[in-house]
């Protein structure tokens, strides 16, 4: 994701709907690496997301941001930003 984050902006190449969520293959604009992220469906409803949208990346100090114009799909912690996350289960 490093990588990607560099260049700032990712272009969609593929998507995937696989049962309640959706598989995006983005693309670097400026290179040729690739990743996928995996996104609930209910997410995306009522966007126009096809392949070819530009998806910016905001890189912040815990994590980077996607964003389709002004709305974030996703976030994705880094290593700072998976140690503040806490988890635990419910019994």
């Amino acid at each position: 994701m490093q990588l990607l984050a560099a260049s700032g902006q990712l272009a969609v190449a593929s998507i995937q709907v696989v049962g309640e969520s959706t598989v995006l293959v983005l693309r670097g604009v400026s290179s040729a690496a690739e990743v996928s992220v995996q996104i609930a469906s209910g997410m995306l409803q009522g966007m126009s997301l096809a392949v070819g949208t530009i998806v910016t990346v905001v890189a912040e100090a815990v994590g980077s941001a996607l964003l389709v114009g002004s709305t974030m799909i996703a976030y994705i912690p880094n290593e700072i930003g998976r140690a503040l996350v806490y988890q635990e289960r419910i019994k």
